[in-house]
């Protein structure tokens, strides 16, 4: 019976439900897609759809059933102290690190962050640093100040490269949910870092240190729950940035515009210039012309027929704006987090 209000039992019964229904939709066309082939038909395009829904179901499904079951479970404390000291183990020799950092702190939060803190751990040479760091700092677990500035400053020593980078982000990021304002100058600085990782984190970390943690999933909530149209300017613009910056990062340009993504491309072009990119609004600007002086329709019927029509009649269409865009040197996270401190007003969780 403890199999059955296993969660691990029910994410492989959702995972095994995905597989099953991707096999079955794969089966139907007997070829593989690629998104060029389903912006020329859209009828891949509402097969990729149907398989979508029917993993989102499955995991939904899965995710309530254990919530409802094991709402109120605790692991057994034996069963807890032997997972606890073979997850630890992954933890001090660098393995499975970006799982086993977050699972000890659930299991056991006090021990998980006095190992994080120790001095096998807590030091640039330890192989499983950043993902501690990532772990303390997405549970707000607060590091001594004095510490993280030792920390900082022997990470800064030398060559910057993986996994040191990744490290010194979230090490900046810690430091910025400190909330000291003198801390604030010494995190401006960094945000220009040529590395986009430490430049990344000293963003989050400002982010953190003026309390607007949070804000993007406020955003993203109100998004699906109010529409977009009722959302602030700011909001509106920063969301369509994101959006624009996702979606070419996944599939290009191509699935940009075929997404509803694209029908905020206004928004993302008036939120690019707001925000002081150069590259990456010349980009988009010139994939909007390419649609003819009105751009692209707004409505996302309309624009994907437009877009077939493009792309039928040359396949390439987007491709040296899309190898533009993946070699821009401006960092996302820099730029769109000065834009959140400046409309501050517009992010605040409210009262």
């Amino acid at each position: 019976m403890k199999m059955l209000s296993s969660s691990v039992l029910w994410i492989a019964v959702a995972i095994a439900a995905i597989a099953a229904v991707i096999l079955v939709l794969r089966s139907r066309t007997r070829s593989e897609w690629s998104f060029k082939d389903m912006v020329k038909d859209p009828e891949r395009w509402n097969n990729r759809q149907e398989a979508g829904r029917a993993v989102d179901r499955a995991v939904e499904e899965a995710k309530q059933w254990n919530e409802s079951k094991n709402k109120n479970d605790r692991l057994d404390e034996q069963c807890a102290r032997d997972l606890y000291e073979d997850i630890a183990q992954l933890v001090m020799t660098g393995k499975n690190c970006d799982q086993s950092t977050a699972s000890l702190l659930h299991i056991d939060q006090t021990r998980a962050t006095q190992l994080f803190l120790s001095e096998r751990v807590f030091t640039p040479s330890a192989p499983s640093l950043h993902e501690t760091l990532e772990a303390l700092a997405d549970k707000c677990i607060p590091v001594p100040r004095d510490r993280l500035l030792t920390l900082i400053a022997g990470l800064e020593k030398g060559e910057m490269e993986y996994p040191k980078t990744y490290a010194l982000g979230e090490s900046l990021r810690l430091l910025g949910q400190q909330k000291l304002a003198s801390d604030r100058p010494f995190l401006e600085t960094r945000t220009t870092s040529s590395e986009s990782r430490v430049a990344a984190g000293a963003a989050a970390g400002l982010i953190a240190s003026f309390d607007l943690e949070g804000f993007e999933q406020r955003n993203w909530d109100a998004l699906t729950t109010k529409g977009f149209s009722t959302l602030e300017p700011a909001q509106r613009q920063y969301l369509a940035v994101l959006m624009y910056d996702g979606d070419v990062n996944n599939g290009g340009l191509s699935q940009y515009f075929f997404n509803s993504s694209g029908d905020h491309w206004r928004d993302a072009l008036a939120g690019l210039e707001a925000m002081g990119f150069s590259e990456r609004l010349m980009v988009l600007r010139e994939a909007v012309s390419l649609f003819g002086k009105d751009g692209p329709s707004q409505d996302r019927g309309r624009r994907q027929e437009e877009l077939a029509k493009l792309a039928k009649k040359n396949d390439a269409l987007f491709d040296a704006l899309d190898d533009r865009y993946y070699k821009c040197k401006e960092v996302i996270e820099v730029l769109t987090m000065r834009y959140v401190l400046k409309n501050a007003d517009a992010f605040k969780e409210p009262k």
